[in-house]
């Protein structure tokens, strides 16, 4: 796998759309029609939003994860193809069941971000 330079002058926007570009690029090669499937750790604001935003934009159904449940609602009232589930990365005790349950609720996992903290 090659790695491209991003450069760090260009604003936040410009870096999470060549990111995205990136991402979906290889993933639409790789995985052909069908809906792709992503998990978005740390979704209710910042990159992680404008990615699940951006993803869904592009034929992904979206596990999206937070702390602030009011947030993660409204991010679902947008899009039907988003999936939440609201949790602290903090409490190890509960991180892999949700992830395991948004996998499911998804049907498969194609692409996991994190972006929380």
């Amino acid at each position: 796998m090659s790695v491209k330079k991003v450069e760090c002058s260009k604003s936040p926007t410009a870096i999470i759309r060549k990111t995205l570009c990136l991402i979906v690029g290889r993933h639409n090669k790789q995985t052909k029609l069908r809906m792709k499937k992503a998990i978005i750790i740390g979704a209710t604001s910042g990159i992680g939003k404008g990615l699940a935003k951006l993803l869904a934009d592009n034929n992904y159904k979206i596990g999206l994860t937070g702390r602030r449940v009011e947030l993660l609602n409204e991010l679902k009232n947008e899009n039907p193809n988003f999936y939440i589930k609201s949790f602290d990365i903090n409490d190890t005790n509960v991180v892999g069941q949700k992830l395991d349950e948004l996998t499911t609720e998804l049907g498969g996992l194609d692409l996991l971000i994190i972006s929380a903290g």
